[in-house]
Formats: C-alpha cells, sequence, structure tokens
C-alpha cells in the first residue's frame, strides 16, 4: 500500500511535519493501544531501534542526523546543544541573558502548544522509523505491517484509569491504580522482521538506556552528565532512567521492604503512590475542566477586595463580570501555565499544575528520579505518554470553551486563547516561533499554528464541528469517566465496566501464551468502549440521559442504618437545585524557592516527621502540589528569567472528598477511628474549627528530604489558604456542573508557618 506517512528522506529533515492520512486517526490511552498487537509490536520495535541508535550517527547527505531518541529528548533541557544547531532567538528578551540554547517554556502562556508541537515532532519520528520496519518484513506479513504503521498515532497514558478490577471477590481492590504494566514490564515479546532474532527485549517504555559518555565525547556531543548536572540523580540514574528510585537506587515498583524495630515495612513504590493519589488528582482534574457559573449578586461584587495576597503579579482590577465569559471563568492563563494569575484563586488548577504533579509523583523516591527534573524529563520514555495525554486534556479544553465561537450564538472570546501581543511580563504570543520547530524552510511554528488539532492528523474527543451537540456528547464522557472523583474513593460501575482492559491477548506482554483473538480491536472499536466521539465517527447513541444520583452507586449510612448517597451535612438547600458545599486549599509559593523541584502535601492529622518517603502513600494526606523546576546549574535562559522576577507558583489541592471521611454521619467501617468523625456539615461554622485543629502540611524534595526550617519556608513565600465554593452537582442539561465564586477562610492557616495570615517573628 503507498505509505500516508511522511519519511526523512522525502522532506528535510529539519522539519515538523503532521501526519496526515486520509482521515485523522485516533490517539489511544496505552491500554486499548494494545488491542493491535501489530501496531503494537511495530511500536515497540521502532522506538526500541530510536533508543540504540547513535545521537552522532550520519544522515544519507552526511549531515547530523538529529532525530534519534536521546536528541529528541534533549530538546527539553540537557545536554546544552542547538538542536539541529537551531537557536532560540526569544531568549533574553528580559532582564536575565541566556546562553542561547535551552529551549524550556515552562511557566509561560504556551508552555501547552510548544509542547503540542514536541508531541508531533515524536509522534512523527516513531511512525517514520515504523513505516521503515514494516519495510523489512517478507511479503506474507509487510502489508499487514504497513497497514498497521499508517493508522500509528502516539498513545498516551491516562493514570485516573483503573489498571485492575475495582472488587475481587466481593471486597475493595487495594490495587485499583498505577502505572500499566507495559510501561512496567523490564522485558516484552515481539515477532521480529529477522526471524533469527530473539522473541522477547528489553522494553523500551520500561527505560532507556543512556549513550556511552566517551562515545558522545569522541565525537565531539556534550553529555547531560558533565559539570554540576552530574549529582542530579544517583549513579544508576545516569546509565538508565529511574522513576521512585528505592533503597537500592533502582526503579521502585510496589514498594521496598524493609525491616525497622523488629518489623517489615513496605515503603512507597509508584503504583503505590499512584493507588493513594489516583483520587485527589481526578478532582483535581475534574476542577481544570469544569465550568462556572455566576448571578447577578455575584458578577456585581469586586473581584478581591481586599487582596489577601501581598505579592501578585498584575494586582486585578474589576468584577466578576469583567470575566465571566460564557459562564465560566477559564481564560487561557488560568488553564495553561503554573504561573500566578492575579484574581483567579478559585480557579487555580492548571493544566501545567496537573502536568507537574505527575512528574513529581514519579520523580520523587528515596533519591530524585529523572521525571522530577525539567532538564532531564524527557530521557524518561514515560514522559512521551504522559504528554500525550497533556495535549488530549488541551484538545478537551478547546472543545469545551471554544475562543472562535460557533454556530449556536456563542461569541468569540479571545481570552481562551494565547495572547495576539504580549507584554514586558508576559512577552508570550500566539505568533511567535516555537523554537526549535521548523515548519517548512522559511518559518517554525507557531502557536496558531497547531491551535485546530483536527488540521494535525490525530483525533480525541469532539466532532469535527464543535458545536453544542459536540460539546454536550464530551461532557457526558467526561462526567461518566472522571466526576466520581469528586465524591467517591473508587470509580462506579460507569467506569469499572470498560475499565481496566483485559490485556490477556496482548502479545507483547504475554508472548505465545497470550490468548488467541480472531482480529485486532481497531482503533474506533476500542474508542466505542471508552464511549468517546471522533472527528471521523459519531458514537452518539439515543440513551436517555440519566440524572447523575443514578449513576453513582456508592451510599454512606448513617447511625440509624439509612443508607444515603450524600452524606448529612454535605448538600446544601435552599437553592433550587443539588448543591454541594466545597472546599479546597489554595498553594502559592516561590517556583525556585528551593533549588530545584519539591512537593507541598497537606495533611489531616498528624505527620510523622521520620516517613517521609511515604508521605505520598499516608492515608490522611489529602494531596499534594508539585512544584517542577529546574536547578540553578540548568543552561534555561526561561527558568533564569522566572528565578530573578521571583515567579511566584499557583495550585490547588481539593479537601472535599478528604473531609467527608470525617464527617459525623459517616460510618464506614474502612474510615478513620469512630473519634475522630468529628465534622458535622461542611458549612463554615464547623469545618473552620476543624481545618484549623487538623490541617497541617509539610515541604518535601524529590529525594524526599523534609524542609520545615521556618526562615526557609518564610523566604519561599509559602501561602496555603483555604476556600470554600458552592458547586451545583451536574444534571442531564448540564453535564459537568458549576462552581460559585470561591469565599477565603484565612483564619484556618494563620496559625501555622506558611500560612496565609502567619506571622513570622
Amino acid at each position: 500500500m503507498a505509505s500516508q506517512v511522511v519519511l526523512k528522506n522525502d522532506r528535510d529533515q529539519s522539519f515538523v511535519t503532521a501526519l496526515k492520512p486520509g482521515a485523522a486517526r485516533v490517539r489511544l490511552e496505552i491500554d486499548e493501544f494494545l488491542y493491535d498487537n501489530d501496531r503494537t509490536n511495530l511500536f515497540l520495535l521502532a522506538l526500541a531501534e530510536m533508543q540504540k541508535e547513535d545521537p552522532t550517527k550520519k544522515s544519507a547527505d552526511n549531515t547530523e542526523d538529529w532525530w534519534t531518541f536521546y536528541s529528541l529528548s534533549s530538546i527539553h533541557g540537557l545536554p546544552p546543544e542547538l538542536w539541529n544547531n537551531v537557536p532560540n532567538l526569544n531568549e533574553g528578551k528580559g532582564k536575565v541573558a541566556g546562553s542561547g540554547r535551552g529551549y524550556c517554556t515552562h511557566g509561560s502562556l504556551v508552555f501547552p502548544t510548544w509542547h503540542r508541537v514536541y508531541v508531533l515532532m515524536f509522534e512523527q519520528a516513531v511512525a517514520e522509523k515504523m513505516m521503515s520496519i514494516a519495510g523489512k518484513y517478507g511479503e506474507d506479513e509487510k502489508q499487514k505491517y504497513e497497514t498497521a504503521a499508517a493508522q500509528f498515532r502516539l498513545p498516551y497514558w491516562d493514570p485516573i484509569m483503573p489498571r485492575n478490577p475495582t472488587k475481587k471477590s466481593g471486597k475493595l481492590d487495594e490495587k485499583i491504580f498505577g502505572v500499566p504494566k507495559i510501561l512496567s514490564q523490564k522485558r516484552v515479546f515481539v515477532n521480529h522482521w529477522d526471524k533469527s532474532k530473539p522473541k522477547d527485549i528489553e522494553n523500551p517504555l520500561q527505560q532507556f538506556s543512556f549513550p556511552k559518555e566517551d562515545v558522545l565525547r569522541e565525537k565531539g556531543r556534550t553529555t547531560w552528565t558533565e559539570k554540576d548536572w552530574r549529582g542530579r540523580v544517583v549513579a544508576n540514574g545516569r546509565d538508565h532512567t529511574l522513576r521512585t528510585p528505592g533503597i537500592d537506587g533502582e526503579t521502585n515498583y510496589d514498594g521496598d521492604y524493609v525491616h525497622k524495630n523488629n518489623e517489615e515495612q513496605r515503603r512507597e513504590g509508584y503504583n503505590l503512590k499512584l493507588q493513594r493519589q489516583a483520587q485527589v488528582m481526578g478532582a483535581k482534574l475534574w476542577k481544570l475542566l469544569s465550568s462556572y457559573e455566576w448571578t447577578e449578586q455575584d458578577m456585581a461584587k469586586p473581584r478581591r477586595d481586599p487582596d489577601p495576597h501581598p505579592h501578585p503579579e498584575e494586582p486585578f482590577q474589576g468584577n466578576w463580570q469583567d470575566q465571566a465569559h460564557r459562564n465560566n471563568l477559564r481564560s487561557w492563563h488560568s488553564f495553561a501555565s503554573h504561573r500566578l494569575n492575579p484574581g483567579s484563586y478559585d480557579s487555580s488548577i492548571s493544566l501545567e499544575t496537573w502536568h507537574d504533579d505527575i512528574h513529581d509523583l514519579l520523580g520523587t523516591g528515596r533519591s530524585p528520579g529523572h521525571m522530577a527534573d525539567p532538564a532531564i524529563a524527557s530521557f524518561d520514555p514515560i514522559f512521551w505518554l504522559h504528554h500525550c495525554n497533556i495535549d488530549r486534556l488541551f484538545a478537551i479544553y478547546q472543545a469545551l470553551y471554544p475562543d472562535e465561537g460557533d454556530d449556536q450564538g456563542q461569541p468569540k472570546d479571545s481570552s481562551k486563547w494565547v495572547p495576539e501581543s504580549g507584554t514586558v511580563k508576559s512577552p508570550e504570543n500566539s505568533k511567535m516561533s516555537l523554537y526549535p520547530f521548523r515548519k517548512n524552510d522559511k518559518n517554525f511554528w507557531t502557536s496558531n499554528d497547531v491551535k485546530d488539532w483536527r488540521t494535525l492528523g490525530f483525533a480525541i474527543p469532539g466532532h469535527e464541528k464543535l458545536d453544542k451537540k459536540g460539546r454536550e456528547d464530551l461532557e457526558t464522557y467526561l462526567r461518566k469517566n472522571y466526576y466520581w472523583a469528586t465524591e467517591l474513593d473508587y470509580p462506579p460501575e460507569s467506569v469499572a465496566k470498560k475499565w481496566p482492559k483485559n490485556l490477556d491477548h496482548s502479545f507483547a506482554l504475554y508472548g505465545h501464551e497470550a490468548k488467541a483473538i480472531d482480529r485486532p480491536v481497531s482503533q474506533h472499536e476500542a474508542l466505542e468502549q471508552s464511549r468517546l466521539v471522533t472527528r471521523s465517527t459519531s458514537l452518539a447513541t439515543q440513551e436517555t440521559p440519566q440524572p447523575v444520583d443514578k449513576e453513582i452507586t456508592v451510599t454512606f449510612v448513617d447511625a440509624s442504618g439509612n443508607k444515603k448517597l450524600y452524606p448529612d451535612g454535605s448538600l446544601q438547600s435552599g437553592t433550587g437545585k443539588k448543591a454541594m458545599r466545597t472546599w479546597s486549599a489554595q498553594v502559592l509559593v516561590k517556583k525556585f524557592a528551593f533549588n530545584g523541584s519539591f512537593n507541598v502535601h497537606i495533611f489531616i492529622g498528624d505527620i510523622k516527621g521520620d516517613q517521609a518517603e511515604r508521605y505520598f502513600t499516608k492515608k490522611n494526606e489529602v494531596g499534594f502540589s508539585g512544584i517542577f523546576a529546574s536547578d540553578r546549574s540548568a543552561p534555561c535562559a526561561n527558568c533564569l528569567q522566572q528565578r530573578e522576577d521571583g515567579m511566584v507558583y499557583q495550585d490547588a489541592i481539593p479537601l472535599t472528598m478528604a473531609m467527608t471521611k470525617y464527617l459525623t454521619s459517616n460510618t464506614d467501617p474502612d474510615g478513620p477511628d469512630p473519634d475522630r468523625r468529628t465534622l458535622q456539615s461542611f458549612e463554615p461554622e464547623h469545618v473552620v474549627p476543624f481545618l484549623r485543629q487538623h490541617m497541617h502540611w509539610v515541604i518535601t524534595t524529590p529525594a524526599s528530604d523534609v524542609i520545615d526550617a521556618p526562615e526557609k519556608i518564610r523566604d519561599s513565600q509559602l501561602e496555603i489558604s483555604v476556600w470554600d465554593s458552592i458547586f451545583d452537582l451536574p444534571t442531564p442539561d448540564r453535564h459537568l456542573g458549576s462552581y460559585h465564586p470561591a469565599n477565603l477562610h484565612q483564619e484556618i492557616t494563620e496559625t501555622q508557618p506558611g500560612g496565609l495570615g502567619y506571622t513570622y517573628t
């Protein structure tokens, strides 16, 4: 068949070219991707070959080939080389001049768009390698593999989806969530074109082994482990990538077992961390994508008066109406960047902060792992599937909140996209070049070039025409797959019916022991099981929307044995609709306060200081903010500028679900001790004294070291504050529900260092 992939020998190798088949192909979740054994086989072989390629090799025209795994990954940070000799001309425009080598866009308004091109580039490189490999098979297999290569789109990893059944033998499974097996298994099975080759190989999705340093030096290339960069990770991490390093310095999957006080205790591994963090990460995702609704009284009120925060970069003036576009308050700044957005304290979960949490969670262990360091994170293969998911969420945001208006009378709203022109503090704009990504021999890619994902060769939820019906289908999908995290500890039946995926047929995982299937599951069949709608196939059903109450199976049991959907004290009354008062902790802190990444953990109850490596898995840990930041040695002008400016990082951690466990009406036998269930309702008169007494926080590094010196906390300008907001529960005609303006409760945090209102002596 004719190739639908643009190969490198058909175009200048410095161009990033989106894959453009006859119809956009769907990017699938990695466990869905495994349904097609042929495509998975090519993907693994291509990725393995890319990782083993010599970064100093020459192309056919005797020029350096910059499309190896190592060279593509180095664009994100180290080593500080010019990719294909392309300088970053955006550097040095502020007060701090850079090395001319860094391409970093973290903390900027083009974070989503720059990474969209980066993912496209990697997707293109893998597709080209897959098509090249497909041509090496004999005539009896070549056609099926060329077909599989043409259908390839990079898979994503969704950490909120279950990997194990919710229940086993009628009991709740304690390992519902985790990293997919294909990303953790050390070896995988392949059908090699050379039948003399082994049937199993080192899994290229599990780790990346770095090229030998002496080989790079001999040919004039810089290595990332030179100079001050060598101390970033433990010795093993200079040979291969690590996730959540354990006691032995290697990747830690399910937890170390160590002896302490004559007892065997398990330390955290990344699967256990994901199990404990999945619910709050899902709740953060829901608030990231949810809408906001304002009454006339809300919109008439001053936005912040008085301003409780002494250091906003640009004080906001005006009222709620000024940003209440289309009954939502999700502006581009508040969605795209982890940089403080003055005036948006009630909606401060951004795409970038959610992205940062995954990086820090996988990169924090007994010693730092690669994913917690912006300069070297992209060498871990999981980085690419994580960022493919970030690009999916970015596209979902665009579908939910279009800036161009639609045929249903929605007006054009320029606040939903990268600004057309920059400012002194925010020079980013929609027309600036996104280095080092060349679009052709004259132009680099810009944010405007990647605005319409439907022209980039891949599909995501939403119709080709983003009309009202398309958004409603997308909202229904989001409600059925993610809303549970705002109220439940584990997924309801609407998710459990489709997840986890049955992977018994996967040849990559099980080789010839895999169960036989009649044929691979096509992309759209796999997609249908996730109930998405793509631009090329409408999967909308005639199903009548049901109230959300009928979809949630959990009940709370009060002291009299009565089952209730929501516990006493959680629902509002007299609002004319079902609503809940929700609570969240806002986190403001200087991004570069501690010379690299760090985590802010929120607890309800005591914190044991000698168990810092277990903070992610402690049952009374409510959630965390993972601040993803480079250290002083990073050759990055963007980071240097932000450090000079004292950039303030902004995030929020939902508290509502955690507090539900402490309601007096909750008699769940698996909850906290009964004498700790002292919270009578979610109303301020009950929550404020409860959190003032029981809420605590602590800062840790990627090496699980605790930062608790008062002077360091003071200098970091850490400000934890607590806010409440009324949330109208989802209904058949408003699938995402809606949040109302938030109210600050400074008295909760003013007694502890790092709390808003605390006075340092």
